[in-house]
């Protein structure tokens, strides 16, 4: 069976599976493009994640306190939710960073294969 005849047309069979007994030799070769779509699409999920969090943080603040003595304890649960979310908003804009860049990256890999493919 070939790649394009199976469900898997991103990858090509290396050897029969009754030829890779004992072998350390991987089952497919995945392409660049392909590994780079793996990754890209985990570090995309891991910022969609981390999005739908910090907009459920972001949910529970306030945008205006009127504080005095009997509202201590909602001053310091504010101030607990800001630090949280002054946390995560570096892990936020590292990991928008990293998908911004493998996926231009893709774009550029993709582009060059198709200009360098043979007619």
């Amino acid at each position: 069976m070939w790649a394009s005849e199976g469900p898997f047309w991103w990858a090509t069979p290396c050897v029969q599976p009754a030829a890779r007994a004992g072998s350390k030799e991987p089952r497919w070769h995945m392409s660049p493009i392909m590994m780079l779509s793996v990754v890209w699409a985990v570090i995309t999920a891991a910022l969609i994640i981390v999005l739908i969090y910090r907009s459920t943080l972001s949910m529970h603040e306030d945008d205006q306190l009127f504080l005095d003595e009997s509202t201590a304890n909602i001053r310091a649960e504010q101030e607990a939710l800001l630090r949280r979310m002054n946390k995560i908003t570096p892990l936020v804009r590292i990991l928008a960073a990293a998908s911004g860049v493998l996926i231009l990256a893709l774009a550029g890999m993709w582009v060059y294969a198709q200009l360098n493919r043979p007619f």
